[in-house]
């Protein structure tokens, strides 16, 4: 398993990476350290190290790992998170351009539930929520989150609403710009608000 195939998430190498093929403990803390190093081109590089010492380390030598690269628990806990999601779901094959999205972004797809994932994701279209990704990755971070709320809907059954009537409320919050982009999701692709309604494509209730 090559440094290169993981940076580029050559995702069926990844996963078996992950899973055990070709992992060794120190060439795999080497590695994060140095993907670290240059973060900006590769997070998620750094993302999938960490996931394969996780996985494939006893639980001492991962916080062991983590103590040598100076990364807190939770910032490890994150970046294996979003490489999680894109190597294990097929995001990353299917739709490479999602590993280019800033890493507070993807932190917002990692916290939807797989189903909504799929419901927002256009693999086809390269789109999220009916956005290009490309436009997406433009958006403030408040924009993203909002759009990705409302794109997956209401929220799963077990899973706290808030304020009981979550992307409505949302919206509201929302000055007019920010408004504007994720209605016009809303509206192209018919989502249920959960307050009762639902906006359908062509502007009804």
């Amino acid at each position: 398993m090559t440094d290169q195939a993981i940076a580029t998430l050559d995702t069926a190498r990844a996963a078996a990476y992950v899973a055990g093929e070709g992992f060794e403990y120190e060439h795999a803390v080497a590695a994060a350290a140095e993907a670290w190093q240059g973060m900006e081109r590769d997070a998620m590089a750094f993302g999938v190290h960490i996931l394969a010492i996780k996985k494939q380390s006893e639980h001492g030598q991962y916080l062991a790992a983590l103590k040598r690269l100076s990364v807190a628990k939770s910032t490890a806990h994150r970046f294996a998170a979003r490489a999680e999601v894109l190597v294990f779901n097929n995001l990353a094959a299917n739709v490479p351009t999602l590993g280019h999205l800033p890493g507070v972004k993807l932190d917002a797809l990692v916290k939807l539930d797989r189903r909504q994932r799929e419901e927002i994701i256009d693999a086809e279209a390269g789109t999220i929520a009916g956005v290009p990704i490309e436009e997406a990755a433009k958006l403030s971070t408040r924009q993203f989150r909002a759009l990705v709320g409302a794109g997956a809907g209401a929220a799963p059954k077990g899973r706290r609403k808030k304020n009981g009537d979550d992307v409505a409320n949302l919206i509201r919050t929302l000055g007019p710009e920010d408004r504007r982009i994720v209605m016009w999701s809303i509206l192209r692709h018919g989502y249920h608000l959960g307050t009762g309604y639902t906006v359908t494509k062509d502007g009804g209730r």
